[in-house]
């Protein structure tokens, strides 16, 4: 057995607490992006409400929630709340309190502090590593018919990559039906050279770039074995990084 794989049964249902103010932001600021239901439970009410996380301002310390469906019956002002929603294959929860609500729109639209900490589980089959902001590490698609295409690996695992590329994309590389030439250069120096599969393309509330996700097709054992180091190698330095922040 090979042993820098990373054993899938090591992370499945593991839930993860996260203080990091940098980290819990840019959760939010991905769950913005993906434009997912979030579900919110209030303390009197056994009913479950649907809503949509619609802005962040950490400057501020808060961030604004779209209505609440259906209506509660009671404002939930100066309540607390707990919310949830899927990220990526995962699942991100924490409970923050309402301080306002404006209905000048004709809409109930809620602010609510910033959490200060979430509840993180990985549901994957497979764990998938996020790239940190500050390093750099380049994804190339090279196109039959055109130049090829620079992007940025936000996280990767070994079944698949999530990928910003600070541009459109043209119409036949963000078709899924066709698999993609790509490239990864790893910061080890090794690259990887492979099919991708478009599953989903998302436009970036933020910086206006498109956000991919797609799976490997066809990875050979090789690059599967640099894909795995590589992923256990992030989560390492991730959790070096929890450790010394205590």
């Amino acid at each position: 057995m090979n042993p820098h794989a990373v054993n899938a049964s090591d992370y499945q249902g593991k839930t993860e607490k996260i203080t990091d103010p940098a980290r819990v932001t840019g959760l939010l600021l991905r769950a913005i992006e993906g434009r997912g239901l979030l579900a919110v439970g209030l303390p009197d009410s056994t009913q479950s409400y649907n809503s949509a996380l619609l802005k962040l301002h950490p400057e501020r310390g808060c961030l604004e929630l779209d209505e609440f469906k259906p209506k509660p019956k009671q404002s939930p002002v100066a309540k607390k709340i707990h919310v949830s929603t899927r990220l990526n294959g995962a699942e991100i929860s924490f409970t923050t309190r309402i301080e306002s609500m404006d209905q000048s729109s004709g809409v109930a639209l809620y602010l609510a502090k910033l959490p200060t900490s979430m509840s993180y589980l990985q549901r994957r089959s497979d764990y998938r590593a996020s790239v940190s902001l500050a390093r750099t590490l380049p994804v190339f698609l090279m196109p039959e018919n055109g130049d090829r295409i620079e992007g940025r690996l936000r996280d990767i695992s070994v079944n698949g990559i999530g990928v910003s590329f600070p541009r459109d994309l043209p119409e036949s590389v963000a078709d899924s039906r066709y698999a993609q030439d790509c490239s990864i250069a790893l910061p080890t120096g090794e690259t990887i050279d492979c099919l991708i599969e478009i599953c989903f393309v998302n436009r970036s509330l933020y910086d206006n770039a498109r956000v991919v996700g797609a799976r490997f097709v066809r990875l050979g054992p090789l690059q599967q074995s640099i894909v795995a180091r590589f992923v256990t190698a992030l989560d390492r330095e991730s959790m070096k990084k929890r450790t010394t922040r205590r």
